[in-house]
C-alpha cells in the first residue's frame, strides 16, 4: 500500500512539474515573440538572458543595430516598422511598434480630403471654379473652408473685393482651415510659392480650442483648380510649417524662394505634356527645398483623390527618370 501510493506522489509530482515547466516555456514564447501591436503601444518584457537575446536577435532581427552606453536597438524585419530597446543596466526589453509616419500621413490627409468630396457644396465650388468662363476671366475666385459649431464644413465666397489676376485673399475667421481657388488660363497651372505660405497661415489662424488645445498641422488644406485638374496639398509635420513661416519672414529667402519656383514653370511653359511637367516641376521643387507637403489630384468626376509621389532613386538623393508614383487615395 505504501509502495503504491509512493508511486502516485511521484507521479503527480511529475505532472505538476512539466506543467510548471510549460507554462514558462508558454509565457516565455509569449513574451519573447514578435506581437502585432497599436501603432505608438508600448511593451515591456521580462528579464531573459544574454545568451536568450542573442538567439533572438539572430533569428528575428534585422543586423541593424545601434549601440551607444545604455542602449540597444535593432529593428524587425516586419512589415510593421518596431524596435528593441534592451537597456543595459537593467537587462529589461521594451518592444515598441513605431508608427509608419508617411503611411499614417497619408491615411489623414485622404481621410480629410473624402470627407470633403461628401459635401456637395463642396463638390458645387470646385465645378463653379472649373468653368471655362471662370479660367478665362481677370481675377482668380475662390471658397473659404470652415467648420461651424456643429463640426459641419461651411463653404463660403471669396468676395471679389479680396480677389486679384493672380491672387485670392481668403476671410480671416477662426474656424477657417483652407481654401479653394482658381489660377487663370494667364497664369501658371500648378501651386505658387504663395499658395504655399497659406497652408501656415492657415495653420496659424486656425483656433484648435475644439481639438482640445492640440494643434494639427496636418488639418490645413489649400486647393487649386486650374486648366489641368484640380489639386489639394496638406503639410505633413510642423517642421514644414515652420519652416515655411521662417522663409516668409525673410524678405531675401522669401524672394528666392518665389523666384526659384516661378523659374521651374517657365521652363516647361508651352511645353508638351503640361500635366506631367507641371506636376514633376512642383514635386521636384518641394524635394529641393525639404517640404514634407503631400501633393493629392483628383479624378475628373470628383470622387477619389490620387497622392503623387515623386520617384527618387533608391539608397540616394537623385531623382528618377520615371518622374512620379500615383498612389490611390481610396484607402478608407
Amino acid at each position: 500500500m505504501k509502495a503504491v501510493l509512493k508511486v502516485w506522489i511521484v507521479v503527480i509530482l511529475i505532472i505538476f512539474i512539466g506543467y510548471e515547466l510549460k507554462e514558462k516555456v508558454v509565457s516565455r514564447t509569449k513574451k519573447i515573440k514578435v506581437k502585432e501591436a497599436i501603432p505608438g503601444e508600448w511593451f515591456e518584457e521580462k528579464k531573459f538572458s544574454t545568451a536568450s537575446k542573442k538567439r533572438y536577435a539572430g533569428e528575428n532581427l534585422s543586423k541593424m543595430l545601434r549601440k551607444d552606453s545604455a542602449y540597444m536597438s535593432c529593428c524587425f524585419k516586419s512589415s510593421a516598422s518596431i524596435e528593441l530597446f534592451t537597456d543595459a543596466h537593467s537587462n529589461h526589453c521594451v518592444k515598441r511598434v513605431i508608427p509608419d509616419q508617411k503611411r499614417l500621413n497619408k491615411e489623414l490627409h485622404c481621410k480629410k480630403l473624402n470627407d470633403l468630396f461628401k459635401s456637395v457644396k463642396f463638390k458645387k465650388a470646385i465645378r463653379y471654379l472649373k468653368m471655362p468662363q471662370v479660367l478665362d476671366g481677370v481675377k482668380e475666385q475662390g471658397f473659404n473652408l470652415s467648420v461651424n459649431e456643429k463640426k459641419s464644413l461651411v463653404v463660403s465666397e471669396v468676395p471679389e473685393k479680396n480677389t486679384g489676376s493672380n491672387h485670392v485673399n481668403y476671410s480671416k475667421c477662426p474656424l477657417l482651415f483652407g481654401g479653394i481657388h482658381c489660377h487663370l488660363k494667364s497664369y501658371y497651372a500648378m501651386f505658387s510659392a504663395t499658395d504655399l505660405f497659406m497652408l501656415d497661415k492657415f495653420y496659424s489662424g486656425h483656433n484648435f480650442i475644439r481639438n482640445k488645445g492640440n494643434r494639427d498641422p496636418s488639418l490645413p488644406v489649400h486647393l487649386l483648380v486650374s486648366t489641368i485638374g484640380v489639386y489639394a496639398i496638406s503639410a505633413d509635420n510642423l517642421q514644414t510649417l515652420e519652416k515655411l513661416r521662417e522663409i516668409y519672414s525673410n524678405n531675401g529667402k522669401r524672394k528666392n524662394f518665389r523666384q526659384s519656383l516661378e523659374k521651374k514653370y517657365k521652363k516647361i511653359e508651352n511645353k508638351s505634356f503640361p500635366v506631367r511637367n507641371y506636376q514633376n516641376a512642383f514635386l521636384e521643387f518641394l524635394h529641393e527645398n525639404e517640404l514634407e507637403i503631400s501633393l493629392y489630384k483628383a479624378n475628373n468626376d470628383l470622387t477619389s483623390w490620387h497622392k503623387l509621389v515623386l520617384k527618387v532613386a533608391s539608397g540616394s538623393n537623385v531623382i528618377a527618370k520615371s518622374t512620379y508614383l500615383k498612389q490611390s487615395c481610396d484607402c478608407l
